[in-house]
């Protein structure tokens, strides 16, 4: 397995990426999506992590982008603008790598990142969710408790 750190340029964002390439040819992929107190990295360090055994496993590429911290922003950061920047990291890997079958993978804050991305994002196939704080997105919270996490960072 390879991994490389790159970057993907859009108008709006320069986004830091985690890549892992499987060590055959695949077409199946994984986007991950980091929680909002941790980094990508928690998701693909550079042995021994869930990126690992997910491209090990799957035979699939694993992409991680960074929402908010090594991630250039033009504007303002907001909940749409995560959203935004998974669904450019989902469009890369899939026309990059001629890609199949892509799931998402969410974590913490992750989670509503590709939950919100699912219905605009044609190229996620599924997701699974882990760990998200539901109870503090209840009706009447959600954007509130989302805010707080994106202006803590």
């Amino acid at each position: 397995m390879l991994h490389e750190e790159i970057e993907l340029a859009d108008r709006r964002y320069l986004i830091r990426a985690s890549l892992k390439k499987p060590n055959k040819g695949s077409k199946v992929g994984v986007v991950l999506a980091h929680g909002a107190i941790v980094n990508r990295q928690s998701l693909v360090r550079t042995s021994s992590c869930l990126g690992d055994y997910l491209c090990n496993e799957l035979c699939a590429y694993i992409i991680a982008p960074d929402f908010n911290g090594e991630t250039i922003h033009n504007d303002s950061v907001s909940f749409e603008d995560l959203c935004k920047i998974y669904n450019i990291t989902s469009k890369f890997l899939v026309e990059s790598y001629n890609l199949d079958l892509v799931m998402g993978f969410g974590h913490s804050l992750g989670c509503f990142i590709i939950a919100e991305s699912l219905d605009r994002n044609p190229y996620l196939d599924s997701l699974v969710n882990y760990g998200g704080p539901i109870y503090e997105l209840s009706e009447g919270r959600r954007g509130g408790f989302i805010e707080y996490l994106i202006n803590y960072l």
